[in-house]
Order: structure tokens, then sequence, then C-alpha cells
């Protein structure tokens, strides 16, 4: 690999990831985005005298997931300083319950009685087990393995609320059981939850990863938009929209990966290929960003409230105080949507449940922002449903068909959910890419 240069489509925290791990290697990088700036979907931005993140973001697993590796790895975490907010808080009109950090507070958790828990507990022992096969289950919705064990609505309540909570999903009944329990065992085994930087917003993290980049020789081009990918029998670089050649022999495509044909004609691709991508659906989700005059709760983690259209609120100003004035406090709000469904109708459903809930929410309120992650900007690039999930559905991360094509991102054959399943494509790219593994552990892959 001595030379080599590698070209990447996208500065978002894809891009960057797969471009840090590649650059501390002696790769030389460069990095095409069309934006402005860095971050992608995990961008942050100033508004009125806040910072606010295009969207709710914590990165999951903080320490141990496959992000913060990545981070470890690289030597970002040089130039951040991550914040660990616990695990969430279930919200319901009982009362708030915090869920288990693992087995041995399963006792303490009041929410289920004392049977449901133990069962909870035999389920999550099972599948955190050493030798249990995530793949048969990935073709097995949640809410039919969890069948397989019990019929407690208190049970399948709490599944629902926790599946609907990880994926942004409408219900467990569409989501992967493989992938819900890969997560849950990375969280039993590592004891460590959801976290966030200590100063400013999520874009702190792709600032470090760029920081790695550049001091090891990568480039970013910002404002910089790629027009094609080169392909003969091949990859052989890139073309700008200012018409500019970039040549290269490796190219990292790093959106959502239904959006390749606007960089490739299809018949470059296999009917395999093509029938994967083609039936992807983007997690599409309504959310709203509060400021407020006062938290609606003092928690340092996610809330979770099952029975509503809400299926977390985030408040970043409980853990980081840097990224609004004193007297403020930021809440992001975020609801799943499906096709068809109508944005207008669902932000009133949303407003109706945070109104039952917290009653003085508007006018305790600076501001409001809305925001539609669309089939163009989804909160998750794919649904994490039953027929979406694992590699018979989606796309592996080196193309089979065009040597030197690469994917990354949560669009593609990985595991985990939303940075962690990004960066833990990143670290297979670059492995693939360089012909050698990184000596770390990633319990996500097991």
């Amino acid at each position: 690999m001595d030379g080599e240069k590698v070209t990447i489509i996208g500065a978002g925290i894809g891009g960057l990831a797969v471009g840090s791990l590649l650059s501390i290697k002696g790769i030389s990088v460069q990095i095409f985005e069309k934006s402005e700036t860095i971050g992608g979907r995990a961008t942050s931005y100033n508004y009125k005298d806040c910072v606010v993140d295009n969207g709710v973001h914590l990165l999951p697993m903080v320490g141990t997931g496959s992000l913060s590796v990545l981070l470890k790895e690289t030597g970002a975490d040089n130039y951040l300083e991550l914040l660990e907010g616990g695990t969430p808080w279930i919200l319901t009109k009982d009362g708030d319950y915090r869920l288990p950090e693992g087995p041995a507070a399963l006792s303490k958790f009041e929410l289920l009685p004392l049977e449901e828990r133990l069962t909870f507990g035999a389920i999550m022992i099972e599948v955190a087990g050493p030798d249990f096969n995530f793949k048969k289950i990935d073709d097995k919705s949640l809410k039919d393995y969890v069948d397989g064990f019990t019929k407690s609505r208190e049970l399948h309540s709490l599944f629902n609320t926790m599946a609907r909570w990880v994926f942004i999903s409408k219900s467990y009944e569409k989501v992967s059981a493989g992938a819900f329990f890969r997560l849950m065992k990375e969280a039993l085994i590592s004891g460590k939850f959801n976290g966030y930087p200590a100063k400013g917003g999520f874009i702190e993290i792709s600032n470090a990863l760029r920081k790695v980049i550049e001091e090891n020789g990568g480039k970013i081009r910002l404002k910089t938009e790629v027009k094609e990918i080169i392909v003969n029998e091949k990859v052989k670089g890139l073309r700008l929209i200012s018409g500019e050649k970039i040549s290269s022999d490796i190219v990292v495509f790093t959106p959502r990966v239904q959006t390749i044909y606007n960089f490739l004609e299809k018949d470059h691709f296999s009917k395999k290929f093509r029938k994967k991508v083609e039936k992807l659906k983007p997690q599409m989700a309504l959310s709203l960003i509060f400021c407020l005059k006062k938290h609606l709760r003092e928690y340092k983690s996610a809330l979770v409230l099952p029975g509503t259209n809400i299926v977390e609120i985030w408040e970043p100003t409980n853990l980081n105080r840097t990224i609004a004035p004193e007297g403020k406090h930021l809440a992001y709000v975020v609801s799943p949507i499906e096709e068809g469904e109508d944005w207008e109708e669902q932000t009133e459903k949303v407003i109706n449940d945070l109104q039952e809930r917290f009653p003085k929410i508007m006018e305790n309120s600076f501001w409001k922002i809305e925001k539609h992650h669309d089939e163009n900007s989804p909160a998750f690039g794919v649904q994490v449903a039953v027929d979406q999930f694992g590699s018979k559905n989606r796309p592996s991360v080196k193309s089979d068909d065009i040597k030197g094509m690469f994917f990354v991102g949560d669009t593609v054959d990985t595991y985990g959910a939303g940075t962690n399943a990004v960066a833990l494509s990143a670290f297979e790219c670059a492995e693939k890419i360089l012909g050698e593994k990184y000596n770390v552990e990633i319990i996500a892959k097991k």
C-alpha cells in the first residue's frame, strides 16, 4: 500500500472515520465534501446563541463502542473529551424508571414485576453468551423472538419501547432481533451507555477526526462536489462538477448507498447488488428542537416515552453547558414517520404528547426548530427491519462488481446503532483496503 492514494466521497462521520484510520497507516487520503462544513448528518451549527445538532445525536456506548474505539485507535481522543450520561430513563404516567446498567441491577428494576425481571434477565444473559449466533435471528422480528420466551404484556411493552428508542422505529414488530440483541450484548458487556462531547456540539467528534487526517497529510476539500466516479473495468478516479479530474485506484463512497446511481450507471453493478439497493428504505423521522427556560428533567441521559408518538427526548445541556447560555436548555424530541404519513399531522401528535407529559413546555420555550429527516436526509440511512438488515439485504463494504470501489456508512452490511454502525463499517473498509487487521476489541463484531 506504500504510496497508495485513496479518494473518499463525503466528509461526514463515515468519510472522516475511514479517512483517519487510513491516514494513520501512511495512506494518502483526499476527501471531497459538497457542503461548506464537515459532519454530514451529524453536524452542528450556531442558531441564535446556541450550538444546535442536526437532530438527536448521542455517542452510543461511550468508551467501548465502535466509534469510541476508533477515536482511541486514531488518536482523535486526544482532541476530544467525552462525558457519559448513563442509561436512559423510561417516563411512564406512574413514574420515572431508569433502565438497569447490567444484570446485577435487574433486581431493582421496579418497572417490571419480579417474575418478569427474571425472564428479562434470562433473555439478556442468553444473547450475551459467547456462543450465541446472532445471524440465526437476523431475519426474525424482535416481537417474534420475545414471543418465544414470554407472552408477558409488561415485557413486550419494555422490548417495544427499547427497540423504538434505539432504532427510531415505529414498532418492535419490524426491528430485526439480531440487530437489537447485538446492541444489547454490547451494552451488557461494556456497562457503558450514551455520551456526548464535553464542549461544543456533536460536530466536535468530526473536528477531532479531521485533525488526525490533516496532521497525517490528508486533505479535505469542502464545497467541492463530485459529478461522477470514473470506472473502466475498475475504479480510475473522480470527475468534479468543476470539470477537474481526480485520479485514484480506490474510491470510498460514504453517502447513502441508495444514491450511488447519481455518480455511476447502474449497469456497472450486478443484479444482486441492484436488487439489494433498490429495496432499502430510509428510516425517516421528525425532530423538534426546543430552547427552554427550564429543563424537562435533570437526567443526563435520554428520556424514553412509551405509549406516545415520541421515541426519545434528549437534553444535552444537562450534560454539556457550553452549547447554550446560562438559563437556556436544549431539548431534542424525535418521532419516527413512515412513507405516506403527513408531516404536519405527525407534528401535531408529537406536540399533543409533549403537552400531556409536560403541560408547560410551550410557554416554557424561547424557540422551536422543526426538522424533517425525510428520504433525502433520513435519521438512519436504512430501517433496521427484518427485510432491511444483514448481509442478505444490504451491500457489502467492498464492491463485488468494481475493483477499487468501497462503501462506508449505516446503509451497508454493518451492526450497531447510529455512529457506531458507521464506525464499524469504516474499520472493515480500512482493513480490506490495507489487507491487515487493526488490533482492537469491538464487541459488536462478535
